[in-house]
């Protein structure tokens, strides 16, 4: 078993590995709204993508010259930042797996826990096994007609 200092320790590593992806998302997004001078935003780009999308194209409908440099690098960040989320979404829509195989896959209790549920699956079906092929010779041993038959078995 492990103490509940070891708990919470476990719990803070698998988040921090976890959402780490975000992370660097995150600082990544503030340095280049620090370094390019521009204010930070406390938009929903997500409900804003249709509106964003069709915006650019028709910039770029206009003139193709109104989407590069500072604006073609903000389209490309947007759209990474959209192709992101919904990757990490999909990630995190199911999350009992991402409890059994990503956190708990993780604990060496865990493990040897599975790995000693498996040995034992791996006895019970051998054992059920034998047990079948001596039900079968008991049941051709009652079908015995004659007693000579039967001290065969």
């Amino acid at each position: 078993m492990i103490s509940h200092d070891e708990a919470i320790e476990h719990i803070q590593r698998f988040f921090d590995k976890f959402f780490q992806p975000v992370y660097k998302v995150i600082d990544f997004e503030e340095t280049f709204i620090r370094e390019w001078g521009l204010v930070s935003s406390r938009v929903d780009y997500i409900k804003l993508k249709r509106f964003i999308v069709t915006a650019i194209r028709n910039l770029a409908d206009l003139d193709e010259r109104l989407v590069t440099g500072l604006l073609a690098k903000l389209k490309d960040d947007v759209f990474s930042l959209f192709e992101f989320h919904a990757k990490f979404l999909q990630l995190t829509q199911v999350s009992k797996i991402i409890f059994e195989r990503d956190f708990l896959g993780q604990l060496q209790p865990y493990r040897d826990l599975i790995a000693q549920f498996e040995k034992t699956k791996a006895l019970r079906d051998n054992y059920q096994g034998r047990m079948r092929q001596m039900e079968n010779q008991l049941a051709s041993l009652e079908g015995a007609t004659t007693p000579e038959k039967k001290l065969e078995y």
